[in-house]
């Protein structure tokens, strides 16, 4: 949790950094039991206070008498023996994360560690790759790992048991190359633990053998586990501490102080903090925000509160001649652990969640698919209006991509009922709200306040496993705000002014009208498949061509009254289902030498896809007309073009905001880092690198808005590190503060080229994090 109260003095804290024979006993926090006078250190890092404590307490501020690490996470520690050994080799078996369970065959021993620190007990049987069962921590605030020693072999591994292709039969195991005996087959008589696909390291819960084939027992086990554990391991692959990566040179960043914050910002419950810029003053009286959705493996999914596994937090605000870098709950939501709109309508367990990118203060609202199939939107205090559909029994979503103007969401699903690959295709729209003066028009620009959703169809895969996707129009979005006025020359209007139910307004949306190039027309989703090594190009134009059809077609309003006068849920009503004329379409699909493991298209002008591998290979693709819906795309146009290295398994692309469109930021898990990647024509390089000790584990990031202030502040979902963690990469401009703190051109800038921003702790491991502008 992060500190909430003011600085303490801590002059009586001990400076001592611990070695590995110190034993985590307890969270910040947490309890204290000791049966015997003990002596507890309490802190983080290499700062610590100590306490000889007999009985109980807590791992707390207040116990300790000081706060000896102020806004860090803490833990309290006591000494213990350890075991030190080598790094696993390449013939130990990678059995578990940490936290995780696994089972291994009778006289086993288990390695225990990270980095170059590792102990080894034997075990026979069920184990679990905890401190506590293995009696220390030899690696304290680090993501440790369990490995199998070569010479002992395993029976199964709880933590990554659905696997089918470490087996075949009673054959010897393919996982890892290592034999595993015969008769590792369990339960239904599919074989657990991971697969290979047929080459290449180990994944976690894979659900294809060794030829490559979907095995459909597998694949609705794993299926099962998309908002647990075991699914992150299988949709994020191998953290930097299963990875072997050496973490022992990494830079640590500076961080700036807290300032407490005046009402009503905190109160006598909640406290809020401002770092850059100040003085605070009023008298300067602007305001701006970003809020996020963030979604956590919950440490108690039955928890009152935290037990939703989806918060929302503010990752950045700027008031009152002062600047917020680092993650909180919002003061406008102070309850921020449990998102208000999931706890609304009763969701658990997220999957995944996705939103559009297009202007600041557009495309406020996370669209979030739960392992039950619901799918559900959340957004900021100002954009509640939340919205829920169902996708079909059996249907477990997997990723979402929402279209550059809010216009439709796109979810992969496993169908686990008939094993196949499907793309849900959700028609958006505000409702009641400011957009359209207040019509509900699915399917055309919004800004980003959902809250009408329906599912329209479904477009079947060329695949059966499907795991991530990314969507594009290739519509600037300025140009969605800039409606030129019928009759009124250069004049334009934002569609807050806009009443598409006055003839000439709509008549200018129509083929040849004024307005007609400030809407999407055509568009293109990539989808991935990490255990089929595939990646499909799907073609919008069908779809798109539809909606102008119905709304803007010139002379004819008809089928646009029919449309506003009729929309609902229900099967008769607008909009309407997928046809064969009007369904998205497979363009071609391609295979790749290593498992895909992130996507991305280019939002707007540049015919571009980006493809991350788990080797660590970013792949360029040229999309072929196909964004803009140009005359020359053919599926032939469809190919890569360049490649760039971003590190070993890149889990995520994130659009860079203060580039856009030609930057994106790829997050590496395996080797702790986040690569700014700038491209022009076929070719990419990486540009800029982030990597810090508190980093621990990223797996997806989220660049923050900007609106009235430039803040290059960039939102990272550490899941082993359990934080929201915020890094600086640029100065901070106040663009509408003259004469106050940050003023233009130069702002606040920092000493180094990043600065940690601070952290937020959820109650449970974060995978995803999306947010927006505070409308």
């Amino acid at each position: 949790m992060t500190a909430t109260g003011e600085k303490p003095t801590t002059s009586d804290a001990a400076v001592q950094k611990l070695d590995t024979s110190w034993v985590k006993v307890a969270n910040e926090g947490g309890s204290l039991n000791m049966p015997s006078a003990t002596v507890v250190q309490y802190g983080a890092g290499d700062n610590y206070v100590q306490k000889t404590v007999t009985g109980s307490g807590t791992c707390s501020n207040a116990f300790f008498g000081g706060d000896p690490a102020y806004g860090v996470v803490k833990a309290c520690y006591t000494q213990s023996g350890t075991a030190s050994t080598t790094a696993p080799t390449t013939t130990d078996v990678y059995l578990a994360a940490e936290g995780a369970g696994f089972t291994v065959a009778t006289g086993s021993s288990v390695k225990y560690g990270a980095g170059s620190v590792w102990i080894v007990k034997p075990v026979s049987g069920s184990g679990s790759c905890t401190n506590a069962f293995f009696g220390t921590d030899p690696v304290p605030n680090v993501v440790k790992a369990c490995y199998l020693v070569a010479a002992t072999a395993p029976a199964s591994d709880t933590s990554t048991s659905t696997g089918t292709g470490t087996s075949t039969g009673t054959g010897t195991s393919t996982g890892t190359g290592t034999s595993t005996g015969t008769g590792t087959s369990t339960g239904t008589g599919t074989s657990t633990g991971t697969g290979t696909g047929g080459s290449g390291t180990a994944l976690a819960n894979d659900v294809v053998d060794s030829s490559g084939a979907v095995n459909s027992t597998a694949y609705v086990t794993t299926a099962g586990l998309m908002s647990k554990k075991e699914g992150i391991a299988y949709r994020y692959g191998a953290s930097a501490a299963e990875s072997g990566f050496d973490s022992s040179k990494l830079p640590t960043y500076g961080q700036p102080g807290d300032n407490l914050l005046p009402a009503p910002y905190s109160t006598s419950a909640f406290k809020a903090y401002w770092q850059i810029g100040g003085p605070l003053n009023t008298s300067f009286n602007d305001y701006s925000s970003n809020q996020a959705q963030v979604a956590f493996v919950a440490d108690n999914p039955a928890a009152t509160v935290g037990g939703i596994g989806v918060a929302r937090i503010e990752t950045l605000g700027m008031r009152d001649n002062t600047f917020t870098q680092r993650p909180d709950v919002s003061w406008t939501y102070p309850g921020g652990m449990d998102d208000p709109s999931a706890k609304r309508y009763g969701a658990r367990a997220p999957v995944a969640m996705g939103r559009c990118y297009g202007r600041p203060t557009w495309c406020v609202n996370s669209i979030i698919g739960y392992q039950s199939g619901l799918i559900g939107t959340s957004g900021s205090n100002t954009s509640e209006d939340p919205s829920t559909v169902q996708l079909e029994p059996g249907y477990v979503p997997t990723s979402i991509a929402v279209t550059n103007g809010g216009e439709f969401a796109l979810v992969t699903v496993w169908d686990t009922q008939n094993v196949r690959g499907r793309l849900a295709v959700l028609a958006l729209s505000e409702r009641n709200r400011d957009t359209w003066r207040g019509v509900t028009l699915p399917g055309i620009p919004n800004q980003g306040s959902v809250g009408f959703m329906k599912i329209i169809g479904y477009v079947d895969l060329p695949f059966k496993a499907p795991t991530d996707v990314s969507v594009a129009t290739g519509v600037d979005p300025e140009s969605m705000h800039r409606i030129k006025v019928p009759g009124g020359g250069t004049n334009w209007v934002e569609s807050t002014s806009v009443d598409l139910r006055t003839e000439s307004w709509r008549q200018s949306f129509a083929v040849g009208g004024i307005n007609y190039g400030t809407y999407a027309h055509a568009g293109v989703a990539v989808v991935t498949s990490k255990s089929e090594r595939k990646a499909t190009f799907i073609d919008l134009r069908p779809l798109f061509d539809s909606y102008r059809d119905v709304y803007f077609t010139a002379n004819n309003r008809t089928s646009f009254d029919n449309a506003i006068n009729n929309t609902g849920m229900a099967a008769s009503q607008w909009p309407y289902a997928l046809t064969a004329t009007s369904s998205p379409t497979v363009i071609t699909t391609v295979s790749l030498a290593s498992r895909p493991t992130a996507v991305k298209v280019s939002l707007y002008s540049t015919q571009r896809a980006w493809i991350a591998t788990e080797d660590g290979t970013l792949h360029i693709y040229n999309v072929g007309g196909y964004l803009t819906g140009g005359g020359t795309a053919t599926p032939t146009t469809i190919g890569e073009v360049g490649t760039v290295p971003v590190g070993k398994n890149p889990t995520h692309i994130a659009y860079n905001k203060h580039n856009l469109p030609g930057s994106v930021m790829v997050v590496s898990r395996a080797e702790r880092k986040v690569n700014w990647v700038d491209f022009s024509g076929t070719s990419g390089q990486v540009v800029r690198t982030l990597q810090d000790s508190r980093l621990l584990d990223p797996v997806t990031a989220e660049d923050n808005d900007n609106h009235g202030t430039q803040s290059y502040l960039l939102t990272i979902a550490d899941y082993g590190g359990q934080q929201i963690a915020n890094y600086r990469w640029g100065s901070v401009v106040f663009a509408t503060n003259s004469g106050g703190a940050c003023p233009m051109p130069s702002g606040c800038g920092m000493a180094s080229a990043f600065e940690f921003g601070g952290r937020w702790v959820p109650a449970g491991k974060p995978f995803q994090v999306t947010g927006a502008n505070v409308p």
